[in-house]
C-alpha cells in the first residue's frame, strides 16, 4: 500500500540547539526562539530588544503630541492628538543600525 509520501520518511530528524525535532526534507527548524540563541549578538536582548527575522528591534521614544498645522502627508489635521514613536533597528549580521518613525493618530 503506496502512501504519498517520501521512501526516506522518518529516515532523516534532526534536532536544533533548542530541542525541537524537524525532517530535513522542511528546510530547517522554524522555532523563532532557535533563530534568536544563535544570533551574533545575543546580548542585546538583557538591553530590551526584541529579535525578528534577523533584526534586533527596540522602542527607543513614544510621544504623545497635539498637532498645531496640518501635516504634509496629510494624514494628521491640526487639533488631533497623536502618537510618535521612534523604533531603532540592528541588523544581527553586519551590526547597521537605523531609526524607524511612525506616528498614527489617537
Amino acid at each position: 500500500m503506496s502512501w504519498n509520501v517520501p521512501d526516506d520518511w522518518n529516515s532523516y530528524w534532526r534536532t536544533c540547539s533548542c530541542g525541537a525535532r524537524y525532517h530535513a526534507s522542511e528546510g530547517g527548524c522554524s522555532n523563532s526562539r532557535c533563530e534568536q540563541e544563535d544570533s551574533e549578538r545575543p546580548w542585546l536582548e538583557e538591553s530590551g530588544y526584541e529579535y525578528d527575522n534577523g533584526d534586533w528591534t527596540k522602542l527607543i521614544s513614544r510621544k504623545v503630541r497635539v498637532c498645531r498645522k496640518n501635516h504634509r502627508d496629510g494624514k494628521i489635521f491640526r487639533g488631533q492628538k497623536y502618537v510618535e514613536r521612534t523604533f531603532r533597528t540592528i541588523e544581527d549580521h553586519t551590526g547597521v543600525s537605523w531609526l524607524t518613525h511612525s506616528k498614527r493618530v489617537i
